[in-house]
Parts: C-alpha cells; sequence; structure tokens
C-alpha cells in the first residue's frame, strides 16, 4: 500500500502558509505493516511547555533559515519560523515510534517524547491580539480524504489543542485543489491565494496552517520624507529604491561591523528588528553568525536613544519553496520514509509518511507599518564586545540587511529573513 501524505498551511502580517500533504507508504500490501505495530507501543510523553517549545522554535527556524539561505545565496529568503514549527508539530501529534523522535529532535525539543500539543494551545491563545493597531490572526486545518478517518484521539487533539477545522473532500473531485487553496487565501487575506497545485487523489491528508499579521508602526515614517535613491547589492552595482526616514527616539544598539534597530508595533507587543552590517561585511557572511544563542544575545543588548535618524527601504517580497530537502538535512528524513509511523492519526492505520511541505511567505513594509504573511502545508500519502552607546545615531540601511518580527510578550519569533534586493509591490 502506498504511504499519505499531509499538507499544512501558514499565514501572517507577515502572512506564511505552511502544507503538509501525507500519502501512504508503498509497500505492497492493503494492510498496515507489522513493524507499524511494533513502532507504535505507546511510550509516555512528556507535556512541554510552551517557553520551551518558543526556545525550541526559534532554535529550528533560524537553523532552516541558514539552511535555506545557503542554497540560493545572495537571493531573498524570507521564512516564518512559527509556520513551519506549528505545521510540523501539528503533524507530530499523529506519530509514533521512531518518526516522533525525529521529529522532536529536529524541531530542537529537548525531550525526544515531547508532548507539544498543549503548549501550543497556551500560544494559540496567547498570540490572540488586543491592540487595535495589530491584527494577528493563526489558524489550523486538516483536509481530509473522505475515503479515509482520522484516528478520534489525534482529531480531539486536532480540534482543541491545535485549534483546527476538520474537512472531509472527495480527493477525486477537481474541485479539492480550489478548496484548499481558497481556505489559504481566505485565511491570508488573498496575499497568497494558493499553496499547492494538485492533489493526488490516494493522497490521505493536507495539514494547514496560516498565519496573518498586520501592524501599524507605534511611531510612523512621514511619507513626505520619502526619498529615492540607490541600494548597494552585495554583487555590486545599485538598485534605485525608495527610502523612508523618520528621526527621534529608537531602540538601538551597535558593536564593531554591526547597527541593529527595533521597531514596535501598536502598543510595542509586537516587534520588528533590522539588522545591518557594517559596510565591509557581506550579509551572506554575517547571517552564518545568526544563531539562537547570538540572536538572543542581540536581542538583551538594545537601548533607548534620542535625536537620531533612520533610513531604510520600503520594500516587498514574496518567497516560496518545498522544504523537502532542507527539512531532509536537518533530521527530518523518517517522516519522508516508507518507514515513517503516523498510525496515531488513522483508524485503521496504514502506512502513512510526509510526500511534501510547501511553505510560503509574503512581507510588506512601508511608512505605515507591516503586513507579513506565510502558509505551511503537509502533504501526507498512503505510506562581541559592546560598545558605550553615543547619544544619537544615524543608520542608513541602504545595502542587504536582516529583518525580523517577533512577539515580546511569548518571545515567539514569527518571521525572520534576509532582504538582499528590496523589490517593490506589483
Amino acid at each position: 500500500m502506498k504511504k499519505q501524505t499531509i499538507n499544512s498551511v501558514v499565514g501572517a502580517i507577515s502572512i506564511s502558509l505552511v502544507s503538509n500533504l501525507l500519502t501512504v507508504a508503498n509497500n505492497g500490501t492493503n494492510a498496515a505493516p507489522a513493524q507499524k505495530t511494533a513502532q507504535s507501543k505507546k511510550v509516555a510523553l512528556v507535556k512541554s511547555t510552551s517557553n520551551e517549545v518558543v526556545g525550541a522554535t526559534e532554535k529550528f527556524g533560524l537553523d532552516l533559515f541558514q539552511k535555506l539561505s545557503s542554497e540560493k545565496a545572495g537571493e531573498n529568503c524570507f521564512i516564518s519560523p512559527a509556520s513551519v514549527a506549528i505545521a510540523l508539530n501539528f503533524a507530530m501529534a499523529g506519530s509514533g515510534g521512531a518518526t516522533h523522535e525525529t521529529m522532536a529532535k529536529g524541531l530542537k525539543l529537548a525531550n525526544p517524547h515531547a508532548d507539544t500539543a498543549s503548549a501550543f494551545n497556551e500560544l494559540l491563545k496567547a498570540l490572540v491580539s488586543k491592540d487595535d493597531k495589530v491584527e494577528m490572526n493563526i489558524a489550523n486545518a486538516i483536509f481530509v480524504n473522505d475515503k479515509y478517518k482520522l484516528n478520534s484521539s489525534f482529531e480531539q487533539n486536532a480540534k482543541v489543542d491545535f485549534q483546527s477545522e476538520i474537512r472531509n473532500e472527495n480527493f477525486s473531485d477537481a474541485q479539492a485543489v480550489n478548496k484548499v487553496n481558497a481556505w489559504v487565501s481566505d485565511k491570508t487575506k488573498k496575499h497568497i491565494p494558493s499553496i499547492i497545485s494538485k492533489l493526488p487523489p490516494e493522497a490521505f491528508a493536507v495539514l494547514l496552517n496560516a498565519i496573518y499579521f498586520k501592524g501599524s508602526w507605534t511611531t510612523p515614517f512621514p511619507a513626505a520624507d520619502t526619498k529615492d535613491g540607490d541600494f548597494h547589492l552585495d554583487t555590486g552595482g545599485t538598485k534605485k529604491v525608495s527610502f523612508m526616514n523618520r528621526s527621534g527616539k529608537f531602540s538601538y544598539f551597535e558593536e564593531k561591523d554591526l547597527q541593529a534597530v527595533k521597531l514596535p508595533y501598536g502598543s510595542e507587543r509586537f516587534e520588528a528588528f533590522v539588522f545591518l552590517p557594517g559596510p565591509s561585511v557581506k550579509l551572506s557572511e554575517f547571517q552564518k553568525k545568526m544563531t539562537s544563542q547570538n540572536f538572543d544575545k542581540y536581542l538583551g543588548q538594545f537601548d533607548s536613544w534620542s535625536n537620531s535618524h533612520l533610513t531604510m527601504p520600503r520594500f516587498h517580497i514574496d518567497y516560496g519553496k518545498s522544504l523537502n530537502d532542507s527539512l531532509k538535512s536537518l533530521g527530518f528524513e523518517n517522516m519522508f520514509s516508507d518507514n515513517a509511523d503516523f498510525s496515531l492519526m488513522h483508524t485503521p492505520p496504514p502506512g502513512l509518511k510526509v510526500s511534501e511541505v510547501m511553505h510560503k511567505t509574503t512581507l510588506d513594509v512601508d511608512e505605515k507599518g507591516t503586513v507579513a504573511t506565510a502558509a505551511t502545508s503537509v502533504m501526507m500519502m498512503p505510506t562581541m564586545a559592546r560598545m558605550e552607546p553615543p547619544r544619537s545615531f544615524k543608520m542608513v540601511v541602504d545595502r542587504p540587511f536582516l529583518f525580523a518580527i517577533r512577539d515580546s510578550q511569548t518571545g515567539l519569533l514569527l518571521f525572520f529573513g534576509s532582504v538582499y534586493k528590496p523589490e517593490k509591490k506589483a
């Protein structure tokens, strides 16, 4: 029997979409393989705390960013660590045996028997924004092939802990693809109109996570001060872009060959970060140092500086990629193989594996604020020393830089990416 696939979508103000497709593993039989029964023996899981999940998501997300950005050096790369992590933890809730252990390890969870469902339930509740200047929405869904049935325990966890919609669809109907994409488009407010182009009729399910984030700057950039100028590319040459300008008080730090500024949204719970390497340092070299440990170190160094000036580009990013190869290189090989164990997801359990993990994001930054979206789908088929701050600074972001969006209340890293070539929104 072939293995089935899961799809997952994620969207945010940046909008992120993650899609996981579960398929049935090809093991040549109509019954679940014997090793599945052995693999799925009950192992006592240890509940993770939301703080553990937040820390693990940051480590996993920055590792994934390093892998993706190195594959196409010098190109824009923008991901939602939160979106991908939610989608994969969602799928992990239906896994057992070695599949659960390798997924937990790949997700940087300290315990290979971690149960993260309740922790994500806490996070999803905590991430609801009560700020009228910030719109933050996270949605999960499972589109299940109506030929199959979800395990009742997994279905309950999906509804309660991951606050997921459950939809049963005829995957042989061409409209099934349109329904999946319509869900993604709706949750990302049309910023990501589609996540999949086809849906195999034998696929088991598609797991979707979508994040939509729209935030207005606490202190906007005056539109009248936006001027065209040259953005200096890492490859040499320049590109004409529109530069926003603002003077006043900022949260900022600098050290040798680095300037960084924090830009809050609304009531300052959500915040963006810009990391600008010095003129003699290429972003491709600097970003290799952006480990979770260094990122946390930088977060602790911001101070309030007044009488300062910031110049940065207005820009747009569209990013989309299959994460299969990158995830395999980060330790997730088992979930893609015919030996995968997702027997806690299906009744009765066929052999299931992940066939594809697709991730899409969009980001718009202008004088008023930021809109970011992300979506992820998973398809399963049947089987340094700190400098003393001066009184003021001038920071001109006219060369490649890193951009991040984070929730200061939970510490969750929502979006992270590199901007080598700012693009205009079409």
